[in-house]
C-alpha cells in the first residue's frame, strides 16, 4: 500500500503494484517496449544505511569507505528478421504482410498513395535512405485502430506546406521515431485521438528527431480521457520547429494529454509551446523554448524545469495586450504567458523552477489576469529572468517590468511578496538585458 500510494502521486500515470513482480529487482513505472523509460527500485535497509555512512563521512570530510562495483555484459549474436525493399510495391507488400520483421529501404522511395497501417504493427529502417511525399500525397503515414509503427534512421520529405500535409498522423496508435529528419511539410506529427476508436489513446515517442515544418512540428488533439488511457507524448533528444506557426500546437478542446519534453530544443514563430487543454499536464525538463511569446499555458498541469525560455518578439514589433481569448492567444512577446480563466472546465498549474527566461520586448513571465482569478497556481522557485525596461509603460499601474515579475517576484535582496510562498519570498532574481542560454 505504501507503493502504491507513493507512485500514485509521482506524476506518472497509473501506480506500481509490486506483487506483480519485478525486473532484476525494478518495477517498471512508464516503460516503452523496449524497456526504456521509467523504473522505481527499492532499497533494501542494509543499502540505506551503506549509503547513509558514504554520505555522512563526505559530510564531515572523512575518507569514504572504498567501494567496488562488478559490471557483467553479456551477448551474442543476432540477425533481425526482416527484407530489403527496393520499390514502393516492395514496401506496400511487406506492410501488408504480419510475419515480416524489420523493413529496410535499400533506396530512396517516392510514394504515389498514403501508407495506412489500421491496427498490425510494422518496423522500418530507412536505412538512411528518403521516404518521400508524391505530388496529391498529403501524409506519408496513417495509423489508426491500434497501429502500431517504429520509424527510425533517415529521411521523410513531404510535398506540401499547408496544415493537412503530415508525415504521421495517429488515432488512437502508436508511434516511436527515432533518428528521423522531416522537412517539407505543414505538420510533422498530427495525433488525431478525437476520432479515435480505440479505448486508449496514442502513444507517441519521438527520440533523436529533427522535425522542422512549415506550420507546426506537432499538431495534438487529446481524448478527453483524465485517466491511463489518455494521449501520451514524449520528446526526447530532438529539435522541433515550427517554422510559420507553433513548435508544438494543442487544442483545448480536446484534452486528455500528458506530453514530456526533455533535453530537446522547441521552436515556433508565434510560439514554441500552446498548451490550452485542461485536465492534461506539460512536463519539460533541461531544454530550449524559442518563440515570439516564449510559451504559452492555458489550462492543465505544467512544470517547467532546468530550461532556457526566449521570446523572441522585438521592442519593433508589435505586441498584443493579454486579454481573454476563446481561441488562441496573445502575441504578447512575455517569455511565458498564463492566460487565466479563459475557460471552467479545470484548474491551472504551472511551476517554473531554474530556469532561465527572456524577453527582449515584454515580460519575462505574466500571468493575466492576476486578480478576479480561480483555481490558479503559480510558482515560480528559482531563476534568472529579463524584462524588456520599457515594457513597463504599458503595464498594470504600480507594476515594473524592470524589477518584478507578474507582480509578485523578488530582485535581487528587495523582494515583494510572492503570493505562492509568502514565507519565502525571495527565491527569484531578475536580471536586465538579454539572458544568455
Amino acid at each position: 500500500s505504501f507503493v502504491a500510494e507513493l507512485t500514485a502521486a509521482d506524476g506518472y500515470a497509473g501506480t506500481v503494484d509490486i506483487t506483480a513482480g519485478s525486473v532484476g529487482g525494478y518495477y517498471p513505472v512508464s516503460v516503452n517496449e523496449v524497456g526504456y523509460g521509467v523504473w522505481l527500485y527499492l532499497c533494501t535497509a542494509d543499502e540505506i544505511a551503506a549509503h547513509t555512512a558514504y554520505d555522512t563521512a563526505l559530510g564531515q570530510n572523512q575518507t569514504p569507505p572504498n567501494c567496488t562495483a562488478t559490471v557483467t555484459i553479456t551477448g551474442s549474436n543476432s540477425r533481425e528478421d526482416g527484407i530489403s525493399v527496393t520499390s514502393v510495391q516492395e514496401l506496400q507488400a511487406a506492410l501488408a504482410d504480419p510475419t515480416v520483421g524489420i523493413i529496410r529501404l535499400a533506396d530512396d522511395l517516392q510514394l504515389t498513395q498514403t501508407l495506412s497501417l489500421t491496427g498490425g504493427s510494422a518496423t522500418i529502417d530507412l536505412n538512411g535512405n528518403t521516404l518521400s511525399a508524391g505530388s496529391g500525397v498529403q501524409k506519408i503515414f496513417e495509423l489508426s485502430n491500434g497501429a502500431r509503427l517504429s520509424l527510425r534512421n533517415g529521411e521523410i520529405q513531404g510535398s506540401g506546406t499547408t496544415d493537412d500535409h503530415a508525415a504521421v498522423t495517429a488515432s488512437g496508435a502508436h508511434l516511436a521515431m527515432t533518428d528521423v529528419q522531416i522537412s517539407g511539410l505543414g505538420t510533422g506529427v498530427l495525433i488525431h485521438d478525437d476520432t479515435k476508436t480505440t479505448e486508449t489513446g496514442s502513444t507517441i515517442y519521438i527520440t533523436d528527431c529533427v522535425v522542422e515544418t512549415a506550420q507546426q512540428a506537432l499538431w495534438i488533439y487529446g481524448n478527453k480521457n483524465t485517466d491511463q488511457t489518455r494521449t501520451h507524448v514524449v520528446v526526447e533528444g530532438s529539435t522541433l520547429n515550427g517554422v510559420g506557426y507553433a513548435g508544438i500546437l494543442c487544442n483545448g478542446t480536446y484534452s486528455g494529454t500528458d506530453i514530456r519534453i526533455s533535453d530537446s530544443t522547441v521552436k515556433g514563430l508565434y510560439t514554441s509551446i500552446y498548451h490550452p487543454q485542461h485536465n492534461s499536464t506539460l512536463t519539460i525538463e533541461n531544454s530550449k523554448l524559442y518563440g515570439f511569446t516564449g510559451l504559452v499555458v492555458k489550462g492543465g498541469t505544467v512544470t517547467v524545469t532546468d530550461t532556457f525560455v526566449q521570446a523572441t518578439a522585438t521592442a519593433s514589433d508589435q505586441l498584443q495586450a493579454p486579454q481573454i481569448n476563446g481561441n488562441g492567444w496573445s502575441d504578447t512577446g512575455d517569455g511565458i504567458y498564463l492566460e487565466a480563466n479563459y475557460s471552467e472546465d479545470g484548474a491551472i498549474s504551472l511551476t517554473v523552477t531554474n530556469c532561465t527566461v527572456s524577453s527582449l520586448a515584454s515580460l519575462a513571465i505574466r500571468q493575466y489576469p492576476l486578480d478576479g482569478v480561480s483555481d490558479v497556481t503559480f510558482t515560480v522557485v528559482s531563476g534568472n529572468f529579463s524584462s524588456y525596461a520599457s515594457s513597463a509603460a504599458s503595464a498594470p499601474d504600480g507594476f515594473d517590468a524592470k524589477t518584478q515579475i507578474a507582480g509578485y517576484l523578488a530582485t535581487g535582496s528587495t523582494a515583494r511578496d510572492n503570493p505562492n510562498d509568502p514565507d519565502n519570498p525571495k527565491l527569484c532574481t531578475v536580471v536586465t538585458g538579454t539572458a544568455t542560454e
